[in-house]
């Protein structure tokens, strides 16, 4: 076969196709982000609480997700599998619209909407062992118009390299899979969505830490100029779907 690239009579190596353009994208500060998204809109959030023990420590530092999402949306409900937490939420905190529920399954709490603008997971996927069943068990909370918002740490993150480095490797022991542009593209697409919007965003902020710190964070300095530099660099990845047209009259409703 004649390469038209190299101008040459040669076999091609179709793995040499397998590379993929990466999208522009802007790095945001993730919460933000989902508040501003979510204005005046009904929401679904999915993967609502979190790990007990760092629940009060959130609260504390005004850093946990769903109750910034409640001073944003016009209707906010959070659904999750850990039931403990709710009931600590609900008992210590009174947050009364989180409810226990498996997607995959087909009892939904009676509270919940038909559908909602948008469904939120954030920081989620990567916990899901039958991530294909869970993705399209959220199309019952979906109308043609939904918003499907998904986040989640980024196989590419720059910190990674440098714990490598170090000799170790730091990972939540509770994550099954780790996702890169390409391969969230796929599963989405697979499971029946359109990508839409990409964003990246990191933790905290690497230039007040050096600050705070002084030589012994230089890594975080290194860190944001290669992130800012290229933000497929950072520590997380949002992207924004929609149902897929042909899926529509099938996903609707519960």
């Amino acid at each position: 076969m004649y390469n038209s690239n190299l101008k040459s009579w040669k076999s091609i190596d179709p793995r040499t196709r397998w590379k993929w353009r990466l999208p522009y994208v802007k790095l945001v500060d993730n919460h933000e982000f989902y508040c501003k998204l979510v204005q005046e809109k009904s929401v679904l959030h999915i993967g609502c609480v979190d790990h007990k023990e760092v629940i009060d420590i959130k609260m504390k530092n005004h850093e946990y997700l769903h109750v910034k999402l409640m001073k944003y949306a016009k209707i906010v409900h959070g659904i999750d599998i850990n039931k403990e937490a709710i009931d600590y939420l609900r008992n210590k905190y009174d947050i009364t619209n989180i409810y226990y529920c498996d997607v995959t399954q087909t009892k939904i709490p009676n509270e919940l909407l038909a559908s909602y603008d948008v469904v939120l997971i954030p920081e989620v996927i990567e916990h899901i062992l039958d991530l294909g069943s869970f993705l399209k068990s959220t199309k019952k909370f979906m109308s043609p118009k939904s918003l499907l918002i998904i986040g989640t740490p980024n196989s590419f993150k720059l910190h990674s390299f440098f714990t490598v480095l170090k000799g170790y490797e730091e990972i939540n022991p509770d994550h099954k899979y780790y996702f890169s542009y390409s391969a969230l593209k796929n599963l989405l697409e697979n499971t029946g969505f359109v990508t839409d919007k990409w964003h990246l965003y990191v933790y905290g902020n690497p230039r007040r830490r050096l600050f705070k710190y002084g030589i012994r964070s230089i890594e975080s300095l290194i860190k944001s100029f290669f992130i800012e530099t290229n933000p497929w660099f950072g520590d997380g990845i949002i992207v924004q779907a929609k149902l897929s047209k042909n899926l529509h009259s099938g996903a609707v409703g519960h």
